[in-house]
């Protein structure tokens, strides 16, 4: 697990242990993050203090089964540690998102817009496990996580054919000794071409604009599936990315070109 981030979630089954408790801290942290809080939303007042699920422990058993043990806290605390590294963590955020794909060969990234807590960095769609939100049958389930970012973020709905034709949670993100949160990935195949969905998007972001909403990714970036396209994406945007996004995409264009080949 120490030397990457990304596996198939076919390799590493997840059985999600969530129980409606929030995370204890000592008092003295606790100041310290209503402290930090409080001085960031003065700069930040777009912020929001919500509840999160956090990961509190992550185990492997014998038949290759991670154990993830979540509880609750909350955005300020996340945002305390993220921002104070060398203070033991109790965080470890879970989240869910999603990598497209057009029917035209290119995958579909984000920038994130100013109004966010990374503005400028390229992401995928996708956001922290809603408790309340993201359940079936009384479980937490990442799928219904990341398709409630992706047409809150990017106008798609992953669940109406005329947009997406495939769609699996696939991949799974797991901490390592630079990474430290838990994502969800699902691949979702679009069933439109980047002139397809450029127009949509654009209708989108329109109606953002017109209900007055925060808009979270202010643009839209396409990169070709292909190793030499990537590779110089990757080259062009060192240190504007996420950390995990490269092992996520080379993971997933070798999978799909292997898939290819097969199918010849």
């Amino acid at each position: 697990m120490k030397n990457k981030a990304i596996y198939d979630i076919k390799d590493k089954k997840v059985l999600i242990d969530y129980k409606d408790e929030v995370v204890e801290l000592t008092k003295s942290k606790q100041d310290r993050i209503n402290t930090f809080w409080d001085e960031q939303i003065k700069e930040k007042p777009y912020f929001f203090r919500g509840d999160l699920v956090t990961a509190i422990d992550l185990k492997e058993d014998e038949e290759n089964k991670l154990i993830l043990k979540c509880r609750k806290t909350d955005y300020a605390h996340f945002w305390y540690e993220k921002n104070h590294p060398n203070e033991k963590a109790s965080s470890c955020s879970v989240w869910a998102g999603t990598l497209l794909e057009t029917l035209d060969g290119y995958y579909v990234l984000g920038r994130m817009a100013s109004k966010t807590a990374a503005p400028g960095r390229i992401n995928l769609s996708g956001g922290s496990i809603d408790f309340d939100l993201d359940k079936e049958n009384g479980k937490i389930c990442p799928e219904k996580t990341a398709i409630r970012e992706l047409e809150e973020e990017m106008g798609i709905n992953a669940n109406n054919p005329k947009y997406v034709r495939n769609k699996e949670i696939k991949y799974i993100k797991i901490p390592n000794s630079e990474i430290s949160s838990v994502g969800f990935i699902m691949k979702a195949d679009l069933n439109m071409n980047v002139e397809g969905f450029k127009k949509l998007n654009e209708e989108f972001r329109k109606k953002l604009k017109e209900n007055g909403a925060i808009e979270e990714i202010q643009d839209i970036l396409f990169v070709k599936a292909d190793e030499k396209s990537l590779g110089e994406f990757f080259e062009e945007n060192k240190g504007n990315m996420y950390r995990y996004l490269q092992e996520l995409i080379e993971k997933d264009q070798r999978e799909r070109d292997n898939k290819e080949l097969e199918e010849r």
